[in-house]
């Protein structure tokens, strides 16, 4: 099985050659104000213009959680309009990403790729204003797309490490030039020994071998 390549760059500028699909997860309310959209939209207009269009016909469409919708923006490369979010908001219920949506739509995702015979590029989709956590999503890709043999890379804008041998991390890890790593043991922050658990702003990811820093 294929393993996700975790990249410090911009999802919307993949440097790999070949067919590409940039895969994102847009909500189920026609909002495009907020988020990788932004990026997005600002490099290729008409994939909102399409999300808007799809939105704006959705009583006669596909348009529903676990939908995707692949826009053509260059001779090489698509974009995947992921409906994988519930509304913009956290209720009572939950946060607003969707896991059972988002994995329909990898599922949807792979086959496309497939066809393609494309790599898969993304952000840590769901885990920004959708407030899924990492640990889950990750779960998902590593199934639909991963476990297929598909090239899958995932996008960070900045990343400190900090390498240790194997730790558990629990709570913040704060920055700091007086943050040390041991072989087994302890990294100042509320670090404790065992497999790598690291705060991802607002979610969690596992990582063995090193904390994530952000």
């Amino acid at each position: 099985m294929n393993q996700i390549e975790y990249i410090i760059g911009d999802a919307t500028t993949p440097q790999v050659p070949g067919p590409k699909l940039i895969t994102h997860i847009c909500n189920d309310i026609g909002a495009w104000g907020k988020g990788f959209v932004l990026a997005v939209s600002k490099r290729w207009p008409e994939a909102k213009k399409v999300y808007l269009d799809w939105y704006r016909g959705r009583e006669t469409n596909d348009f529903e959680l676990g939908a995707v919708q692949f826009v053509k923006v260059t001779s090489d490369t698509w974009i995947a309009n992921m409906i994988g979010q519930r509304g913009i908001r956290r209720t009572k219920a939950g946060p607003p990403i969707r896991y059972e949506a988002v994995e329909r739509c990898l599922n949807r995702v792979a086959k496309e790729a497939t066809e393609l015979d494309a790599s898969i590029h993304m952000p840590r989709i769901g885990c920004g204003l959708a407030g899924g956590t990492w640990t889950e999503i990750e779960s998902i890709i590593s199934r639909q797309l991963c476990g297929r043999g598909l090239a899958v890379y995932v996008y960070d804008r900045k990343r400190t490490l900090v390498k240790v041998e194997e730790f558990k991390v629990k709570g913040d890890v704060r920055k700091s030039k007086e943050s040390k790593s041991k072989s087994k043991g302890k990294v100042k922050g509320d670090v404790r020994a065992e497999r790598a658990q690291v705060k991802l702003g607002t979610s969690w990811g596992q990582h063995r071998g090193r904390v994530l820093i952000y």
